[in-house]
């Protein structure tokens, strides 16, 4: 439930190719947001279907124990398969926890709720993300 690091080291992981990995409960995810950094989770549930302000999500991955706070949505969601070489999962949708905090020294953007305990995000993975915009999505490697 802690925070990782949001400072970029000068390396880059090998990305894998974006498509459908299958994602079983307990499985550990990893994700980056810009609040709350690199978090390592694990996977809670598959295919949930929920409404958040309004919008109606399908097919979203639950993933608990791992922090996330306000900003961190879009951020990537991701394998770690071995060495520097990591497998795109999806894109982090939602998140919160039983117990947050306000920090006004917190950001970006200064003044942000993040998870203290109980975290958990959910994700939406690219294998759906595709079929529901009918394209392929690419990776690259830098």
């Amino acid at each position: 439930n802690g925070s990782g690091s949001i400072t970029y080291n000068g390396w880059w992981l090998d990305v894998g190719t974006v498509g459908y990995v299958a994602i079983a409960n307990e499985d550990p995810v990893d994700k980056v947001g810009r609040l709350t950094g690199w978090t390592r989770g694990t996977v809670s549930q598959t295919c949930v279907h929920n409404t958040t302000s309004g919008a109606r999500k399908l097919c979203e991955t639950v993933v608990v124990n791992a922090r996330s706070g306000g900003g961190d949505s879009g951020g990537p969601v991701f394998l770690l398969s071995g060495g520097n070489f990591v497998v795109p999962l999806g894109i982090l949708t939602s998140g919160g926890g039983a117990t947050g905090q306000y920090d006004p020294t917190q950001g970006p953007p200064p003044g942000t709720w993040y998870c203290t305990g109980g975290c958990w995000y959910r994700y939406a993975d690219f294998a759906h993300i595709q079929t529901h915009l009918g394209v392929t999505l690419s990776s690259q490697s830098y």
